[in-house]
């Protein structure tokens, strides 16, 4: 516990430095620092356990990981200009801005969880161990292509502010997002027994089935998650009512339809294939529509 206190002490504050590098545009400063920070993570994490620390190593190097990122990424601060006295009146429509983005970040964290969280509930250790394991495969297409929905906030948000046009950014985040989903998409259904077995091993082999239809789901929910992203960027905060309703109706349906594997699954595509939907019309009318 101790260990997790550390952990967010310095997680926190460097999340907020990796914020302010992401809205300067300064991507390669702030993925520099994610990649130390996770890199320095991997390495402690194998090294401790090697020589026979077992989770409490791991533990060690997390928190020695969040120093590193907190860090690095002060470093690249440091040359920032900070506004002494702040203006009250600008900081309200930025705490106001926050309400939606937490609904959104809470609404978004629970379409990739609610589901294991009640396999865990509803189904025995080993199916629940199974659909784990497809789980954190079936995400590494939302945390691949997951990135371009942050790099198109900042992108989009100054370009509007500026009267630039923005489009073009989104529809080029778009078709990134989208290829780079279908290109993991089609491994994990030409290949899902090598897949499975190169990063677990033969015992999880009873899931290879599963593969390709938990990762339709987050091919899914990583492109609703860019298009929430977009919204949020011209300030249409009503979106996140869509991400929320969609949280809410999983967690009704796998309550009441959880007969297999496949139909948790099967809940989770549809929900989010209308979240997909319903974000699509949303996006359709107004000034700002993808189509005009």
């Amino acid at each position: 516990m101790l260990l997790v206190a550390a952990t967010y002490f310095f997680s926190i504050p460097s999340l907020v430095n990796k914020s302010v590098l992401q809205g300067l545009l300064k991507f390669k400063e702030m993925m520099f620092a994610v990649l130390a920070e996770n890199l320095a993570k991997l390495v402690l994490a194998v090294l401790l356990v090697y020589v026979g620390f077992a989770i409490g190593g791991v533990m060690v190097s997390l928190a020695v990981a969040s120093v590193v990122g907190w860090y690095i990424s002060k470093i690249y601060l440091k040359d920032f200009k900070r506004q002494r006295n702040p203006n009250l009146s600008d900081i309200r429509p930025m705490l106001l801005f926050a309400i939606p983005v937490m609904i959104q970040s809470f609404s978004v964290t629970s379409l990739i969880s609610s589901d294991l969280i009640l396999v865990k509930h509803f189904f025995s250790a080993h199916d629940a161990g199974i659909y784990s394991a497809i789980s954190t495969l079936g995400k590494i297409i939302f945390f691949g292509a997951g990135p371009i929905g942050a790099v198109i906030f900042p992108m989009v948000a100054g370009k509007q502010s500026k009267g630039e046009d923005y489009r073009r950014v989104f529809i080029y985040s778009l078709a990134a997002t989208f290829f780079l989903a279908l290109g993991l998409l089609s491994i994990y259904w030409l290949f899902p027994s090598l897949i499975i077995t190169m990063l677990y091993n033969s015992s999880y082999l009873e899931g290879k089935n599963l593969l390709f239809w938990f990762g339709l789901s987050m091919s899914l929910f990583t492109v609703s998650s860019l298009l929430i992203s977009y919204s949020l960027s011209l300030g249409k905060t009503k979106v996140v009512i869509f991400p929320l309703v969609a949280a809410s109706l999983q967690i009704i349906l796998i309550w009441f339809y959880h007969y297999s594997l496949f139909s948790v699954i099967s809940v989770s595509i549809s929900v989010i294939a209308l979240l997909l939907v319903s974000l699509l019309i949303y996006l359709s009318f107004g000034k700002e529509s993808l189509w005009k």
